[in-house]
């Protein structure tokens, strides 16, 4: 996974709940073996300006405010998004990014991340300060490579994080944040 995935789809089921699919963080310390788990965000958008929402990515970091692993926003570059739109927008090239069993995709689909990618790029171009811890909202993080050995940015040794699969169903509603990333209403 890169810098700007998604880190969870989200699908409603009915006013009850919402079925959340998200990222399980393994994060191994290489010397000891010891294990350990975060659970990635689920359910958080941004509230825009104008009154629409944009689904907030994150990833794994490390905080050094909170001193230990958190979720924390992953920012992709307008670069980026311009690069996925263009992918998109080419029936070769959206071709590969779908390979079989998931592709072709609808294009009333693909209109439909074009979309996002667009929106993406107009937070973007709003925001003005780096990401932020989810938890504290601190800045001062580390973000977490995957499936690649990395110094612990909080102790000593290497660790691994590896990114799996999860879900469940939660009654909880929509965590909000600024276009800054600021907490403004909790799930």
């Amino acid at each position: 996974m890169m810098s700007g995935e998604s880190s969870f789809l989200t699908m409603h089921i009915d006013q009850a709940g919402v079925a959340l699919l998200f990222y399980l963080y393994k994060i191994t310390r290489l010397a000891s073996k010891k294990v350990g788990y975060l659970i990635g965000a689920a359910g958080c958008s941004y509230l825009l300006p104008d009154g629409t929402y944009l689904r907030l990515h994150s990833g794994p970091a490390w905080c050094r405010q909170c001193r230990r692993f958190a979720n924390a926003e992953s920012m992709p570059t307008v670069e980026h998004l311009e690069s996925t739109i263009a992918q998109l927008s080419d029936p070769v090239e959206c071709a590969k990014l779908f390979p079989a069993p998931l592709g072709p995709y609808d294009p009333v689909i693909i209109a439909e991340m074009i979309e996002r990618q667009r929106k993406c790029i107009e937070w973007r171009r709003i925001r003005s300060s780096p990401p932020r811890c989810l938890r504290c909202g601190s800045t001062d993080i580390t973000p977490l490579p995957f499936d690649q050995p990395t110094p612990h940015p909080g102790g000593h040794g290497d660790i691994l994080v590896h990114a799996d699969f999860g879900g469940g169903i939660t009654p909880r509603g929509e965590t909000l944040y600024t276009p800054e990333g600021i907490l403004i209403m909790e799930g």
